[in-house]
């Protein structure tokens, strides 16, 4: 993943709203850990966005504190806020005790989900297709972040309006049964000398080698 937590920094790092330094520390500890779980994170992220606690601390929006506090970049930090809103399931016990996060795109404590970086790959499609997605097994919690970016490359493309190719006329004389040729050919000039200025006209047949001369009899 495209992002770094310095846990370092952990004891250096105060904010205003006490709302905000515990989500602080919470994610901290989170990122301490051996396996990091990005959908917890996720999820913190999503709530601190949904209560705006890092507007007392005079973050502009929930990217700039993931960045102050972090170092994650404003991209990944999207991606992470809309895995968190929309992709991020608690897991808890019968008492309602929270025990973890994971992936809600496959039921509950799946033998095998996804990871962080699988779904961000489907980010594009939006959760309802995602969804579908797995439900068909087009996508599998076994396929690589690079496969599944692939099928969802080409999903997007096959979804792509196909442009309607128009036939122009053709630039020809216009064919009419009731007519001559020869009054087909006239009709023709004319409609062609009426699109164009005298100027136009002018210069045109100058260029092919012909003298043009005025009312009053001047070579123009």
């Amino acid at each position: 993943m495209d992002m770094m937590i310095n846990t370092n920094d952990r004891n250096s790092l105060s904010f205003i709203n006490k709302k905000l330094q515990n989500a602080t520390m919470q994610i901290m500890q989170i990122a301490g850990k051996i396996k990091n779980n990005w959908f917890q994170i996720g999820a913190i992220i999503a709530e601190v966005d949904k209560e705006e606690l890092y507007k007392e601390d005079g973050f502009s929006n929930v990217h700039e504190w993931t960045a102050r506090a972090f170092n994650i970049k404003k991209t990944t930090s999207y991606d992470l806020l809309r895995i968190g809103k929309e992709y991020t399931r608690e897991l808890t016990t019968e008492k309602g005790r929270i025990t973890g996060y994971e992936c809600n795109l496959l039921p509950e404590n799946s033998e095998a989900n996804f990871t962080t970086t699988q779904v961000m790959k489907m980010l594009p499609a939006g959760h309802d297709k995602a969804q579908e997605l797995v439900d068909s097994k087009v996508i599998t919690p076994d396929m690589t972040s690079t496969a599944i970016a692939k099928v969802i490359k080409d999903l997007k493309k096959s979804e792509e309006p196909e442009t309607e190719e128009t036939e122009e006329a053709p630039a020809t004389e216009p064919e009419e049964l009731n007519k001559s040729e020869e009054e087909l050919h006239a009709e023709w000039l004319r409609m062609t000398f009426d699109k164009i200025s005298t100027g136009e006209l002018i210069t045109e047949l100058k260029t092919r080698g012909f003298t043009v001369f005025d009312k009053e009899g001047k070579a123009m």
